[in-house]
């Protein structure tokens, strides 16, 4: 029987509490996983009933266990080939962090590779800063999206705003840009809005189910933007690099409405639909004089004045005052 891939991270999770000998209850197991009582005991009877493992319950301890220590895990069969994807994907979400719901997949990956003869060291990922989130905030976010219960999050507006309590119904967790965010419904606005995951101090599961827009679509909330910021219209952006910027151009893939132009001059024109401005602005300033904003105006005299802003600033205090 094909077993379905949430079951199979939940029966290798199982499997690695047994093997530990710290005798579980299936309530434990149950909080651990974000599942029901009901769904952690058929998988413990799935994989004694179907798989033959040799898993008995210590009244004692009142917990469950393996009678037989050599007992091994039915592994599904890999390829060489699948096993070298499997461990080249952990290697970049390795980078990220735990990660909620893929503790499974973790688990198989590092599994493969403490079983390899020769164990590789081929593939590495190196990330820009990220923002950590608080302990246990990203495992409750997805327990409550899977659970479609409300959150109660202990959230800051900015780095040093005092906190306030929030309640809100989680509907889409997004990574992006080193980042993690949250869309969901905000009690307090009515509105679906998006919350940045390393400003939550906390956050826990009311028990309070909530049942989400039909309406929504991650795709479409989040619209055609290079970053989160969302926007209600799309904006036709036309940019002209040129020196590095122009050379790493023609080898990137900026959005999926991007149209590259090479110009004679060896310049790249760059032309994009996008659903927010301020992104492209920030992606513009950060690359000087080798992005020059050509259209909308309006994106191209907000970079112009945040970059005299930026030389005014520097031509001060290269002269030694400091306001």
């Amino acid at each position: 029987m094909r077993m379905a891939k949430p079951a199979l991270e939940r029966f290798l999770y199982i499997d690695q509490k047994l093997r530990s000998g710290v005798y579980p209850s299936t309530s434990e197991l149950g909080q651990e996983l974000g599942k029901s009582y009901k769904t952690i005991q058929r998988d413990i009877d799935f994989m004694r009933d179907r798989l033959s493992a040799p898993i008995d319950y210590d009244v004692s301890r009142k917990g469950w266990y393996y009678t037989e220590r050599a007992y091994a895990f039915p592994f599904p069969k890999l390829t060489e080939s699948d096993a070298r994807t499997i461990q080249a994907a952990a290697a970049v979400l390795d980078g990220l962090g735990p990660l909620p719901g893929l503790e499974g997949f973790m688990q198989l990956a590092r599994g493969l590779r403490a079983a390899a003869e020769e164990p590789s060291s081929a593939v590495s990922v190196g990330f820009g800063p990220q923002r950590i989130p608080a302990p246990r905030v990203l495992p409750m976010i997805q327990k409550a999206i899977e659970r479609r219960e409300t959150l109660r999050v202990r959230y800051r507006k900015r780095p040093q705003a005092v906190p306030e309590d929030r309640l809100m119904d989680p509907l889409h967790l997004r990574f992006q840009g080193g980042d993690w965010f949250l869309a969901a419904r905000d009690h307090r606005s009515g509105q679906v809005r998006v919350f940045a995951v390393h400003r939550m101090m906390s956050a826990e599961t009311t028990g309070n189910a909530f049942t989400p827009a039909p309406q929504f679509s991650s795709k479409t909330f989040f619209g055609d933007g290079i970053g989160i910021e969302r926007g209600k219209k799309g904006h036709r952006v036309v940019l002209k690099l040129t020196g590095f910027a122009a050379q790493i151009a023609q080898e990137t893939s900026f959005h999926p409405s991007e149209k590259r132009t090479l110009c004679k001059d060896g310049s790249v024109r760059l032309e994009m639909t996008v659903s927010g401005l301020t992104d492209v602005a920030m992606w513009a300033m950060a690359r000087g004089p080798e992005v020059e904003v050509l259209e909308p105006k309006g994106l191209r005299q907000m970079v112009a004045d945040e970059l005299t802003r930026a030389a005014t600033l520097y031509r001060r205090r290269s002269r030694g005052t400091r306001n």
